[in-house]
């Protein structure tokens, strides 16, 4: 385990600072300039009409269309970004905009960082995020990475 900690930095993390900023605006650029050029390209963007996750969508100045693969409707696709969701640690976003965490991502953030956090809101996101980030880095340094 302690091994595996330790190569989180080299091979599972986004580049930050600069370079992940660059991936960011790259992406979100590209979309911009599909819209604005209307030329109606199939891409990938995230929450497009307010759903959760992301999606294949068709850009133009009409905004983004989802065009989901042949036998694929949207019940489903949106099932299985829920799903994926699930996997990354959140159980449900409410309309407020507060994340509500699953038992699993509350039960190690209590049990490896020592944060007890059962929902992110809107209101105090900031200020958790760097609980957390604070807290990980801790926790990745005690298993040998080197951040």
């Amino acid at each position: 385990m302690k091994k595996f900690i330790a190569e989180l930095p080299k091979r599972g993390m986004r580049p930050a600072g600069r370079h992940g900023q660059f991936v960011v605006a790259g992406s979100a650029l590209k979309n911009i300039m599909a819209i604005y050029n209307d030329t109606a390209e199939i891409t990938h963007a995230p929450g497009p009409q307010g759903l959760e996750g992301g999606y294949p969508v068709r850009l133009s100045r009409k905004g983004a269309q989802v065009v989901l693969p042949k036998g694929v409707t949207l019940e489903q696709a949106r099932a299985m970004n829920l799903e994926g969701q699930e996997h990354d640690g959140v159980q449900e976003i409410k309309d407020n905009g507060d994340v509500v965490v699953t038992s699993e991502a509350y039960d190690t953030f209590k049990k490896e960082l020592h944060v007890d956090c059962k929902v992110i809101t809107v209101e105090h996101s900031f200020e958790q995020a760097m609980e957390l980030k604070k807290k990980f880095y801790e926790f990745a340094r005690k298993h040998g990475a080197k951040i």
